[in-house]
């Protein structure tokens, strides 16, 4: 995530308002479909990492795609736990 953030900074220094971040990468989005969709228990791990560095109100809105998770019995049960102390934290 910090790679991405550098680099769109580094391209958008040239306005002359900086646009936020979130308007111009779908960091959310992206982590709420791998939260949905996904199953790759790599994937899900670097959703996490992103997720952590969401604000609280970012989070409270993927408490449905935390529920999908901790159901979803295709991923490992380490991270359907890690969703749940997440949910909990909620």
């Amino acid at each position: 995530m910090e790679n991405i953030k550098r680099s769109l900074i580094a391209s958008l220094e040239q306005f002359v308002e900086m646009p936020r971040l979130n308007h111009v990468f779908p960091f959310f989005e992206i982590v709420k479909f791998v939260f949905d969709h996904n199953s790759s228990t790599y994937w899900i791990d670097l959703a996490f990492e992103w997720y952590d560095q969401f604000t609280f109100q970012e989070k409270q809105v993927l408490k449905e795609s935390m529920d999908k998770l901790i159901i979803n019995y295709s991923v490992s049960q380490k991270t359907r736990q890690k969703a749940k102390r997440e949910l909990t934290k909620l």
